[in-house]
């Protein structure tokens, strides 16, 4: 069994962006501007606040957050969004979610300026990715891909099984591996025997959101198994969607949870940063 690992991969991104960020200051360019929207006080969010603080300063951002009641209106939440839509010194806006229940999700990931979209969730960007020439991708699906890509391991040809269908991680994580000449099946809650299914895949990837939900009954020898859930145990531990101790010795290979595609998915949010980035400075923010 190989195990695979984010965090040699993320370093050579972030070092590669760091890297990216010094050469444009050095030739008299702004940093990249990034913006992090946070509504509540979940623990969640504060923890990926942090994280994204931390790595957005290191790379040598102008990094900004907003901390927000959650009593904050829907309306006052739009308005905080448009001052930054309109900024020109911010190239990348992330709204934190979940949001409070009086607050349409739908309508916020809308209304961020697609161009500056740095997560790829608005309709605009979602588009581009199902015609197969988006240049920002959904950060976790996309750091999947690039994983995958970095093992070495073929993907041409593959049987992919998505279990999840989510806008955020199985629908699009799904169509990259199309975009890679794979066969792909999406599997979900309603789906009949999903554990069948699963067991004919090449690569698994699973963003369920059930805690150890995959066992060994979902695996065969040759898998290489993605798992992409962020879950809690029953001993409040985190863990993924795969139950990795009765399936990791009995695939190809394997990511943990925590340090498998976690890493990838804030570099990868850096790097959406650096092609807004860009885009602004060249003048090609094909705002419409």
């Amino acid at each position: 069994m190989n195990l695979i690992k984010g965090k040699e991969l993320s370093e050579k991104m972030r070092e590669n962006i760091a890297k990216e960020v010094q050469e444009a200051l050095a030739r008299g360019n702004r940093p990249p501007g990034l913006v992090f929207i946070r509504v509540g006080e979940g623990a969640d969010s504060a923890s990926y606040l942090r994280s994204i603080e931390r790595q957005a300063n290191k790379a040598g951002f102008n990094f900004q957050k907003e901390e927000l009641s959650s009593e904050i209106s829907e309306q006052d939440l739009l308005a905080v969004i448009e001052k930054y839509n309109n900024d020109s010194l911010i190239d990348g806006i992330i709204c934190s979610m979940p949001l409070p229940k009086h607050i349409s999700e739908r309508k916020i990931s809308s209304s961020i300026r697609h161009d500056k979209d740095v997560e790829a969730q608005h309709p605009y960007n979602a588009g581009k990715l199902l015609l197969a020439y988006a240049d920002l991708i959904p950060c976790t699906p996309e750091a999947v891909h690039q994983l995958l890509l970095d093992s070495g391991y073929e993907l041409e040809g593959k049987h992919c099984v998505v279990l999840g269908r989510s806008n955020i991680l199985g629908k699009p994580v799904g169509l990259l591996m199309l975009q890679e000449n794979c066969t792909v099946t999406y599997c979900h809650s309603r789906t009949r025997n999903l554990p069948a299914i699963a067991s004919q895949a090449d690569i698994l990837i699973s963003c369920m959101g059930r805690a150890k939900m995959v066992d060994e009954t979902y695996t065969n020898p040759e898998q290489i198994i993605i798992d992409v859930a962020i879950n809690v145990d029953e001993n409040g531990k985190l863990c993924g969607d795969v139950n990795f101790d009765r399936v990791a010795d009995k695939v190809k290979a394997i990511t943990p949870v925590p340090g498998g595609v976690g890493p990838v998915t804030n570099a990868i949010l850096m790097q959406n940063t650096m092609i807004t980035y860009k885009n602004h400075l060249s003048g090609n923010d094909q705002q419409d």
